[in-house]
């Protein structure tokens, strides 16, 4: 459930263990892989404001979405209280003004209920299940296997690579082995471990690429609806003004010119204003019958 947030890291995210002396110190700088951040965005397609910031590096960006007008108040707040803390529109893989290329295999606008059209997006969206097979299949080259089951990846000894898949049609329980030159696990962080520690060889006993052991452990949950809110009285009458798929940012709040011993790193705030009567729409919050019913109560 990433959101479409994108945003790259920097040095000082790759430079912090061996800056801290913790863990083990990164193989790779920002400058090896802005180019790939470059290409991603640029296939995507990021909106977002460029602010030159060393901790927030700047990227192939569309036009920022419009912030509210709760948001401009608290922003106008925080950086005449804070200087050189700034507080800017999220960057996010929704099109504000898209290339022709981007707009290939991307739904134009998303279907939106009556009652949700206030404040529900309709801008258009990066989904990676949709664009990348839409774009493709033109090539003749995509194979699509849906309702099957991979549980492992199978791995041969002799050539030292993982070669295939078997797959198990789920209706008709056929099992059918897929190969291919490069596999790649992309079933999300708990199902991908499954995949790989289920993936055991003579090479590999305890699980496809799982020499140090440490494969299954170290999970980071997400945490949800953590931090504080606020109330502000006044402005309705200005607040659906504009529709929009995205929330501000601030990025690292400490540690960005000088270390803290007793504070290492830093953290980032991602705020979004919601009208009191609407937010028990939002989709992470309500879902199933009792949802639908809110959403189309005629039905």
């Amino acid at each position: 459930m990433w959101g479409r947030q994108s945003y790259r890291w920097s040095d000082l995210d790759f430079e912090a263990n061996l800056r801290e002396g913790l863990a083990v110190d990164w193989p790779i700088r920002y400058q090896d892989i802005a180019p790939w951040y470059s290409y991603a965005e640029k296939f995507a397609g990021i909106s977002g404001e460029k602010l030159g910031l060393a901790q927030l590096p700047d990227g192939e960006f569309l036009p920022p979405m419009e912030m509210f007008y709760l948001e401009k108040e608290v922003k106008a707040r925080i950086e005449k209280n804070s200087p050189g803390r700034r507080m800017t529109i999220g960057r996010v893989a929704n099109l504000s003004q898209p290339t022709q290329a981007q707009l290939d295999g991307r739904p134009l606008t998303l279907p939106v209920p009556p009652p949700l059209r206030l404040w529900l997006p309709v801008w258009r969206l990066f989904q990676f299940p949709i664009r990348h097979p839409a774009r493709r299949r033109k090539t003749g080259l995509l194979t699509l296997r849906p309702d099957s089951v991979v549980t492992e990846i199978v791995y041969d000894d002799s050539q030292q690579r993982a070669t295939g898949v078997p797959g198990a049609r789920r209706r008709h329980m056929q099992d059918r082995e897929y190969y291919s030159r490069l596999v790649f696990v992309c079933a999300s962080t708990v199902a991908s471990t499954v995949v790989l520690l289920n993936s055991v060889s003579d090479r590999f006993p305890h699980g496809l690429g799982n020499d140090s052991g440490e494969l299954g452990h170290n999970l980071m949950d997400h945490h949800f609806r953590v931090g504080a809110s606020g109330v502000w009285e006044g402005g309705l009458d200005r607040y659906y003004y504009g529709r929009r798929a995205n929330g501000i940012y601030v990025r690292d709040i400490g540690n960005v010119d000088a270390d803290r011993r007793d504070y290492v790193r830093g953290l980032v705030i991602r705020v979004g204003p919601a009208a009191k009567a609407g937010s028990g729409n939002v989709s992470e919050l309500a879902f199933g019958a009792d949802f639908k019913k809110r959403a189309h109560p005629s039905r």
